[in-house]
């Protein structure tokens, strides 16, 4: 059986079936609104990422806090070394003692906080309005990637006391052997609150860097030609080019995790002072982010070519390091015919 229906019998009304934010725009002289995807803002007109920071009176309490530090939804990491700092505020105001009280846990969610963070908390959280003049580039590429003659990641990571950090950053060479440099992801966490070494922590950030990589060419569309790590820890270094130390549990599972991803040959030393991630891992106000190096690079990968300049360092681990694991030597000297239980084994060796 067919059934045909006929539009002549029905009257559609397109005005009532639009959505209700939807206008009617001239394009050649209506400004083009801003489209929002994710809590992240796309400025159609000039093809960039921006922000709206919509600020609401919350109280100085843990739940007013943490609404704030939720509110600046960041898939990409675009100002991770800016509400890093609001993360932090909210970890020290939890450990912090409450005075007469034995136990910071013992501060309810809406109860008042000590007036030491409140200054602090109040510059940070006045400073974030300062977002909305950021603008980032949406292409890697003016031109597209497919025109890119050769592509390559360069992933930077740092560690504090503070927070763990990393950046990735693209760099492609066009078909007239000009560099460029984009901001790809970022990611900051606070430092766990138990107490640690510095080199575990700058060892989870290394390892925090190629888990990005992994997710950065598991998204791109295209091949990338070559990885860079980059880390400004020489033990850490020391713990990836390692061949004949054994560590502990916790060293040994997260060299394990970077050596599952990346090769010994693709680490390199950074001087602090230049590595872009050591902005991740310190944090920034949301005025000097846009001035800092973090969305543009070290200077060096705007360089024709790009040579590391600890390519044929080595780097070791030293013997006093906590995480390596003694050796242990068993010597056993005979003379003449070996007697006892189990000696007969020393007469397959010479001596």
């Amino acid at each position: 059986m067919y059934v045909f229906l006929s539009y002549d019998h029905y009257e559609i009304n397109v005005t009532k079936d639009r959505a209700k934010a939807l206008q009617c725009l001239d394009l050649q002289q209506d400004p083009i609104p801003v489209q929002r995807s994710l809590g992240v803002y796309w400025d159609i007109h000039s093809d960039t990422f921006t922000y709206k920071v919509d600020l609401q009176d919350k109280p100085f309490t843990r739940r007013g806090i943490l609404s704030t530090v939720n509110s600046l939804y960041d898939p990409l990491g675009f100002v991770a070394p800016v509400i890093i700092e609001g993360k932090s505020i909210l970890q020290q105001l939890t450990l912090t003692t409450k005075a007469g009280e034995m136990d910071a846990n013992c501060i309810g969610w809406d109860d008042q906080l000590p007036n030491q963070f409140k200054d602090r908390w109040k510059l940070w959280r006045d400073e974030l309005s300062d977002l909305e003049n950021l603008h980032v580039n949406r292409c890697y590429l003016p031109q597209g990637l497919s025109m890119a003659r050769r592509i390559e990641l360069h992933s930077f990571s740092d560690a504090s006391t503070k927070a763990i950090g990393q950046a990735t950053y693209i760099r492609t060479i066009d078909k007239q052997g000009t560099p460029y440099v984009s901001f790809v992801l970022g990611k900051a966490k606070v430092a766990p609150t138990a107490v640690t070494s510095i080199p575990r922590l700058e060892l989870c950030a290394a390892v925090m860097a190629t888990q990005a990589v992994q997710k950065i060419t598991s998204e791109l569309d295209v091949v990338v030609d070559q990885t860079y790590y980059y880390t400004d820890s020489k033990v850490v270094l020391g713990y990836i080019q390692n061949k004949s130390r054994r560590f502990y549990v916790y060293v040994a599972n997260r060299v394990q995790q970077i050596h599952s991803v990346s090769k010994p040959q693709q680490w390199h030393y950074i001087a602090t002072e230049i590595n872009p991630a050591d902005i991740a891992s310190r944090g920034i106000s949301a005025k000097e982010i846009s001035s800092s190096s973090w969305f543009q690079g070290p200077k060096f990968l705007y360089f024709p070519n790009v040579s590391p300049i600890d390519s044929d360092e080595k780097f070791t681990v030293e013997d006093s390091d906590p995480d390596v694991r003694p050796f242990i030597s068993v010597h056993h000297t005979t003379t003449g015919k070996p007697h006892g239980i189990g000696t007969h084994r020393f007469q397959r060796f010479s001596s």
